[in-house]
C-alpha cells in the first residue's frame, strides 16, 4: 500500500496542468465563466484571466474596446493565443459609433460628448507632439473621426467646417471641460495686504491637480467642471474661517 501511494503522488506531480479555453461572444457577460455555452462579453475580460498556455476564442461580431493584456506567454509552447472562432468573422475596432448629431448650417453637423464617455483617456484633449512632429502652427489631436469607414482630416479652425463641404469632409473639436487655473497663492485681508498663502496648502480637495509654479512651489493645475478646493483657518476666529472655490461652468477663457 505504501508503494502504491508514492506512485500515485509521483504521477500527479509529473502531470502538466490542462490549458483552458475562454470564449467571447456578443451575447456574453463578463461575469460568466467564459465557456462555450456561457461566453464572456469582452476580449479584455478574457485577457485578464487567461494564463500562459490558454486560448481565447472570439466569436463573430464587432468588438469596440481597448485591449491591454496584463500578461503574455512564457514560450512558444506556452503562449496565450487569441483567435477568431473557426469560420466566423471578427472585427476589432478602437472607434465608437456616436449618435445624436444636430445640423448647424450648410453641411455642418455637431455633437457634444461628455468626458465620461472616454473613461480615463480623452483623445480629443490629447495633442500630437514630439521633436519629430511639425504641427505647422496648429493643433493636431490624437483622436480621429471616420465617416462611412473613411478617415477625415482635422480642420485647423472652426470656421473651416462651417463652410459648405468640399470634396474632402473635415472635422473640428473643442474641449471645454478642463482649465488651467494656475493659482499660485492667495492673500486674505480687507486691503489685500495679508500674507501670501500657497495655493496648494488646502484642507481638502476634489479632483484638483497640482503643477509646478514659476514663482516656486506648486500651483493649482488642471481642474475639471465640478472639482473643488477648500481652504480653512486663514482669517481670525470672529470672521469666516473656511472658503471653497468650485468651477461650476466653463469661464469665458481659460
Amino acid at each position: 500500500m505504501k508503494t502504491l501511494v508514492i506512485a500515485l503522488l509521483s504521477t500527479l506531480i509529473a502531470s502538466p496542468l490542462f490549458a483552458a479555453e475562454y470564449h467571447v461572444g456578443k451575447n456574453g457577460n463578463d461575469k460568466s465563466p467564459g465557456s462555450a455555452s456561457e461566453p464572456l462579453l469582452t476580449i479584455s475580460a478574457a485577457a485578464r484571466v487567461a494564463q500562459p498556455g490558454d486560448t481565447i476564442t472570439v466569436h463573430a461580431g464587432t468588438y469596440r474596446e481597448r485591449i491591454a493584456p496584463p500578461r503574455g506567454g512564457l514560450s512558444d509552447s506556452k503562449r496565450i493565443v487569441y483567435r477568431a472562432a473557426p469560420g466566423e468573422r471578427v472585427l476589432l475596432k478602437g472607434s465608437e459609433i456616436v449618435r445624436g448629431w444636430k445640423k448647424v448650417r450648410n453641411d455642418t453637423w455637431s455633437v457634444t460628448i461628455p468626458n465620461s464617455f472616454f473613461g480615463d483617456f480623452n483623445p480629443y484633449r490629447d495633442l500630437i507632439h514630439g521633436d519629430w512632429f511639425n504641427p505647422k502652427g496648429r493643433s493636431h489631436h490624437t483622436g480621429a473621426v471616420y465617416l462611412d469607414g473613411y478617415w477625415l482630416s482635422e480642420a485647423a479652425r472652426l470656421d473651416d467646417v462651417l463652410k459648405p463641404a468640399g470634396k474632402k469632409p473635415i472635422w473640428f473639436c473643442e474641449s471645454n471641460d478642463a482649465y488651467l487655473l494656475n493659482v499660485a497663492w492667495l492673500r486674505v485681508g480687507k486691503d489685500s495686504l495679508g500674507d501670501k498663502i500657497p495655493a496648494d496648502r488646502y484642507a481638502a480637495n476634489n479632483g484638483v491637480l497640482k503643477a509646478p509654479c514659476s514663482e516656486g512651489g506648486r500651483c493649482i493645475g488642471w481642474i475639471d467642471n465640478g472639482d473643488s478646493v477648500c481652504y480653512q483657518k486663514f482669517i481670525s476666529a470672529n470672521e469666516l474661517t473656511s472658503w471653497k472655490f468650485e468651477l461650476l461652468r466653463p469661464p469665458a477663457a481659460a
